[in-house]
């Protein structure tokens, strides 16, 4: 029986993808704080983890630091695992989801939205229109997300893929973030997060 660690997303996709694997006939493990107690049994076996991050850890969005930040983080762990995994023939598998219908973007425009009306003067007068039409294009973005069902089922494609890749989006949105981010200058990402958001 082929073993999968999915961590990083404990609902939505996660969740989602974790039924289909299961109904497949794999085992599956869930969240970070298990996937140490499970690298004996991935070793043994020469399992696969695929880490659910997001395209924003690759390509990181204008006022979203925080957020991006932590998904870059999930990143470099996946580069440091991967390497360390790789004598036990443990595929670790980055996949970055582009624009989703979960709730968490949801969670996540409620927050942003407060954050615009509790903007004091000083900040308005110095960000408030940048970061309002940030605001409107991000959820413009986010309902044109793909379903949690069809996200799960390119994961399962993802991790039925041999070799296993070492990172993958998820969306074409996704895919297209991340050849970006490998081309572009820093000059260019700049240039085009500020055209992606209206921002010029």
């Amino acid at each position: 029986m082929k073993r999968v660690a999915i961590t990083g997303a404990s609902q939505g996709l996660g969740a989602q993808a974790a039924k289909l694997f299961a109904e497949k006939g794999y085992q599956v493990f869930g969240n970070l704080r298990v996937l140490k107690s499970f690298l004996p049994l991935l070793r043994k076996t020469k399992g696969q983890i695929l880490q659910i991050g997001s395209v924003s850890g690759i390509l990181p969005v204008p006022y979203n630091g925080v957020s991006s930040a932590s998904k870059a983080t999930m990143e470099a762990f996946a580069d440091v695992l991967r390497t360390e995994l790789r004598p036990f023939e443990v595929d670790f598998v980055m996949v970055a989801p582009g624009n989703m219908l979960t709730a968490g973007p949801g969670k996540t425009i409620a927050k942003v939205d407060k954050l615009l009306t509790d903007l004091t003067p000083e900040q308005r007068d110095l960000y408030g229109r940048e970061f309002g039409i940030f605001v409107e294009k991000f959820k413009k973005m986010q309902s044109e997300g793909m379903s949690v069902e069809d996200a799960a089922a390119r994961l399962i494609e993802i991790a039925e893929e041999t070799p296993a890749p070492i990172r993958a989006g998820i969306g074409d949105d996704a895919e297209q973030m991340i050849g970006i981010a490998k081309q572009k200058s820093d000059e260019e990402l700049d240039m085009m997060r500020r055209q992606m958001f209206n921002l010029n």
